[in-house]
């Protein structure tokens, strides 16, 4: 089993990468850090042939914290039997202010797409979050906690307007399975079910605004945690932006180090890297010392 540090990236495609980049710039403050293109070795790690070749560029939240988005330029579309990544949730400091900043309808410059505008999640009001499309199609939860101290990432902190990704959202039409992965190969404790009512996925399904959806938290590390959504039926297929996750990890005592394949550039600088495939179709790289 792995002991995981730090989501340190969270990958997704856009055909417009410099279109994206500037969003990220003008509207979440995140800066860009490096650039560069997808070597043949991190396509074949990935199974996407395709993507060697293809331009990419990493941004860093204002408050320089280690957690990346990385953008890559491809007219790929990610289609899969499973829904896989479906969502990233960041964290900023007044959501209420950032939902009137990137709401086009306050801002005819943004190009926003607000799915569902702020509200509480729960009746305690600690999280009060809000949904909107990026640019490259990517779903947002931009999310303003009150007191860290209650969530399952106890530990985290808001240290810009625009900080980092602090959840991420994967859906499966087989909960159980998707749940399996994290609990039986990673060793990690989902919590929950929990009953909730998700407008978002309601319209992404073409089901009625009120149908409540069984969902799990997994906590990762102190400032991470992944959520898992049960869809009620499958779809045909899904498609999506968000390509993948990369999680910082030591090995635990007495396991044997699992070979990886050491990756020279920023930020695996040299490190083993192993990519896992969960049962909701996410893709996660394993990034070792």
């Amino acid at each position: 089993m792995f002991s995981f540090k730090l989501l340190l990236l969270v990958t997704v495609l856009t055909t417009d990468l410099s279109g994206t980049e500037q969003t990220y710039q003008d509207f979440l403050h995140y800066q860009t850090i490096e650039t560069g293109v997808v070597s043949t070795e991190l396509a074949k790690l990935w199974q996407d042939p395709e993507l060697a070749g293809q331009p990419y560029s990493i941004m860093q939240a204002a408050s320089g914290k280690q957690t990346y988005l990385r953008f890559i330029e491809t007219e790929k579309k990610i289609t899969r039997q499973q829904p896989g990544w479906t969502a990233i949730e960041i964290l900023t400091q007044d959501v209420d202010k950032l939902e009137k900043e990137l709401n086009p309808a306050t801002n005819p410059a943004s190009p926003f797409t607000i799915r569902g505008p702020p509200a509480w999640l729960t009746d305690k009001q600690n999280v009060k979050a809000m949904q909107v499309s990026g640019p490259a199609g990517e779903l947002l939860y931009l999310s303003q906690i009150k007191d860290p101290s209650k969530m399952i990432t106890s530990n985290q902190s808001t240290d810009s307007y625009v900080d980092q990704t602090f959840i991420m959202v994967a859906g499966s039409a087989d909960f159980h399975s998707a749940l399996s992965f994290y609990s039986e190969d990673l060793g990690l404790k989902p919590l929950g079910p929990f009953p909730y009512k998700v407008a978002v996925l309601a319209d992404q399904l073409s089901l009625p605004q009120d149908t409540v959806f069984d969902l799990s938290l997994i906590k990762v590390t102190d400032t991470f945690a992944i959520e898992v959504d049960s869809y009620p039926k499958p779809l045909p297929k899904y498609s999506g932006t968000i390509h993948s996750i990369s999680l910082l990890a030591d090995i635990k005592e007495g396991m044997k180090k699992p070979a990886g394949k050491k990756l020279k550039s920023f930020p695996y600088n040299e490190r083993s890297v192993l990519m896992l495939n969960g049962n909701a179709g996410e893709k996660i790289e394993v990034i070792l010392p």
